[in-house]
């Protein structure tokens, strides 16, 4: 089955499930026609890399979450938040966009390179290369904050 199917079969199956509504059901073309190698979904909002790691993002865009930023190019990886998208460059170095109450999507300065990245609902992490963790955003529940003895992370 290809990646465009089984795209569609998941959708279709979520929408039946009653977890996608009505208006949010259909894929956009370009989705179907892309053949999407991976997939993130956020809260409202999901985004593909297509099998040419060019990124594509539909859904709610209501804080330019859904809104892929011109000369992105294509992408390593890519992790849809609850209103922002991040993703990982093919230098390796992280990209976000959207909604950036609490400096979800602004990048630390000492990010550096990483080589994996996740959107939280108001915060961000990733694996800066060489293993490190590193978590920004919202920390009210010390979801950011990483915790002693985490010091390397492999993914």
């Amino acid at each position: 089955m290809g990646s465009s199917l089984r795209l569609f079969a998941l959708t279709t199956a979520a929408f039946l499930l009653g977890a996608i509504p009505a208006a949010h059901a259909a894929l956009p073309d370009h989705v179907m026609e892309a053949n999407a190698s991976r997939m993130a979904a956020g809260a409202y909002h999901t985004c593909a890399l297509r099998t040419d790691d060019t990124p594509t993002c539909w859904g709610d865009d209501g804080n330019h979450q859904a809104a892929v930023p011109d000369g992105t190019g294509s992408l390593r990886a890519i992790a849809a938040g609850d209103y922002h998208t991040c993703a990982i460059k093919t230098d390796r170095t992280p990209l976000c966009w959207g909604n950036n109450s609490h400096d979800r999507a602004t990048l630390p300065d000492n990010i550096g390179t990483v080589t994996a990245i996740t959107a939280g609902g108001s915060h961000t992490c990733a694996i800066k290369t060489g293993g490190t963790p590193l978590c920004w955003g919202k920390n009210d529940d010390g979801q950011s904050t990483i915790p002693d003895g985490i010091d390397t992370v492999t993914s």
